[in-house]
């Protein structure tokens, strides 16, 4: 585990969705970061690891804990930040959320590319450096695959920074999921469904 640093505490405690006291949680991120020495190191292994390990799906925001129960494990942007602040914060490196209104770096025209979005910072050596875990090895037809300290989107016009993830964008974010009442999200599950369908 590494030092948090003085006033940063408060970025790594367990809040709502995010367990980061959890004990599979904390035995998972010990696993992901075992020779990692930095926290920068240990960040980006678990950046990778939920990238390219928790399949992008468009599915209800469940939490960081009930996310690892899913077989496969797969959820959207949301639970898939999440797991990372999760995993991060079980080790001592402080994350917060970003919710952005963004034009998302998409491969496929036919997708919708000014989206909301959730994504991550972690405070490394005396700075916050974005991490978006969204998108990786399972959706490259569809997306860029996201890299740690670069943005998945090519503009941004709101970003909003949080220290928990609240219980009403999580009932929002699960009512348009759910009900599809989006075209927005008809489209990019069309998408995925179709992109899988090749596989």
């Amino acid at each position: 585990m590494f030092k948090i640093p003085d006033g940063y505490e408060k970025f790594c405690e367990p809040t709502p969705f995010c367990e980061a006291n959890d004990p599979e949680i904390k035995k998972l991120a010990e696993e992901i970061t075992k020779n990692k020495n930095t926290p920068e190191e240990a960040s980006k292994a678990i950046f990778e690891w939920v990238r390219d390990k928790v399949r992008w799906d468009i599915l209800p925001t469940v939490g960081a804990k009930k996310l690892l129960k899913r077989k496969p494990i797969a959820g959207i942007c949301t639970d898939k930040v999440n797991l990372f602040i999760a995993l991060c914060r079980a080790i001592g490196i402080p994350a917060r959320y970003l919710f952005i209104y963004c034009d998302l770096k998409t491969i496929l025209k036919e997708l919708p590319k000014r989206v909301g979005h959730a994504a991550a910072e972690v405070f490394i050596n005396g700075e916050w450096i974005i991490s978006d875990p969204t998108f990786g090895e399972n959706e490259e037809t569809l997306f860029h695959p996201n890299k740690f300290g670069e943005p998945s989107w090519e503009s941004a016009r709101e970003i909003i920074r949080l220290r928990s993830l609240s219980r009403f964008i999580v009932f929002i974010d699960n009512f348009i999921v759910t009900t599809r009442m989006l075209a927005t999200s008809r489209k990019f599950k069309e998408a995925l469904n179709k992109f899988r369908d090749k596989k």
